[in-house]
C-alpha cells in the first residue's frame, strides 16, 4: 500500500481566471443597466404627462368644466376652472427628463382642447413628441436616438 497525496482545491491561476471573467460580466452587466436605465426614466416621464392628459380631459368631462395643463420648470400643473378663475388641482414634478410645450391646452366640458398643441420630452438619449390635437386626441410620435 501506498500513501498517495492529492492536492485538491484551486491553483492561484485557476482562481484569477475565474474572477477576471466574474469581472469583465458584472463590468458589461452594470453597462447594460445604466442603458436601460435611462430607457425607464424617459418612459417614465411619458407615461406621466400621457396619463396627466387624460386625467385633465376626463375632469374637465365630468365636472362639466374647464380644465388647463400647463408646465412650468419641469413641473406638470393641472388647473381647475372654476368660475373666473383656475385653481391648482394637482403639481408633479418631472424628473431626469426636459420637457417643452408650446402652448397651455385648455379642455373643455365636451372633450376637446383648444389650443392645439406639441409636447416634446428628452433626456440624454431619447426624444418623443405629444401631440393634443382640438378633439383631444392624443398622439404620441415615436422616440428616437438623439444624435449628440
Amino acid at each position: 500500500m501506498t500513501n498517495k497525496i492529492y492536492n485538491s482545491g484551486f491553483s492561484i491561476v485557476e482562481l484569477l481566471i475565474s474572477l477576471s471573467i466574474i469581472s469583465l460580466l458584472l463590468f458589461y452587466g452594470t453597462l447594460g443597466f445604466k442603458a436601460s436605465q435611462k430607457r425607464f426614466e424617459f418612459e417614465r416621464g411619458l407615461r406621466t404627462i400621457t396619463s396627466s392628459l387624460n386625467l385633465a380631459r376626463y375632469r374637465s368631462i365630468k365636472l362639466n368644466r374647464r380644465v388647463k395643463i400647463s408646465i412650468k420648470k419641469n413641473r406638470l400643473m393641472i388647473f381647475d376652472g372654476f368660475r373666473s378663475k383656475w385653481i391648482k388641482y394637482s403639481s408633479e414634478k418631472l424628473q431626469k427628463v426636459t420637457v417643452k410645450m408650446n402652448a397651455s391646452p385648455v379642455f373643455h366640458p365636451t372633450g376637446k382642447a383648444s389650443p392645439m398643441c406639441s409636447i416634446f420630452i428628452n433626456n440624454s438619449q431619447y426624444i418623443c413628441r405629444i401631440t393634443l390635437s382640438i378633439t383631444g386626441r392624443i398622439r404620441i410620435c415615436k422616440n428616437r436616438l438623439q444624435n449628440n
